[in-house]
């Protein structure tokens, strides 16, 4: 019953923790009508959809307003930056009066988003096994001071899981060992 979807509402009915994210941030963040949600699984078109939207709010030129697509919509709902540097950058936004509407990167489900009927949310797929390269390559290019900030402890519970790194060969065997799959 507690993981039963009642469909998008302005108040999320679902809040995720995690190494990467925490979407009770949504708390601290006013949400407006011009807001623009960018909600694509994560390696599936993101960065490119948030490009192109910049591209055509702004007619291609960010010098008034930042110098990349990506200052100007930032992932509301990751752990980093802090989450007051977060609200103090999206309120920021709000008020500038050179940002006609603010571009939100996303990767969580509707559920754990405040949902308007005004807002706009864009939604990109793209092929999963499309998907499982780029994280692989995305993972494999981590230093090793990046991987210990994700594998950092977090500020609430939860059961954390082994500390993750493609690299290492760890995630494979233990991959392996959950589904009894044997190597040859």
């Amino acid at each position: 019953e507690k993981c039963q979807f009642k469909g998008p509402a302005m108040k999320p009915s679902v809040v995720l923790k995690n190494h990467h994210l925490d979407t009770s941030q949504w708390d601290d963040i006013p949400v407006v009508d011009s807001d623009i949600f960018i909600n694509t699984p994560a390696k599936a078109g993101t960065t490119w959809t948030q490009e192109i939207v910049c591209q055509l709010l702004y007619n291609g030129d960010y010098s008034a307003v930042g110098s990349a697509a990506m200052e100007l919509s930032i992932w509301a709902a990751m752990r980093l930056p802090s989450r007051e540097q977060k609200v103090a950058t999206m309120e920021g936004q709000r008020q500038n009066p050179l940002i006609p509407r603010r571009v939100i990167k996303t990767h969580e489900p509707v559920e754990s988003l405040p949902f308007r009927p005004e807002c706009k949310y864009l939604f990109v797929g793209r092929d999963f096994r499309d998907i499982v390269w780029s994280w692989y390559r995305h993972h494999s290019n981590f230093k090793p001071e990046m991987i210990s900030m994700l594998n950092a402890p977090a500020h609430f519970d939860f059961t954390p899981l082994p500390d993750f790194n493609f690299s290492d060969g760890l995630f494979r065997a233990e991959l392996c060992a959950r589904n009894r799959v044997h190597e040859m």
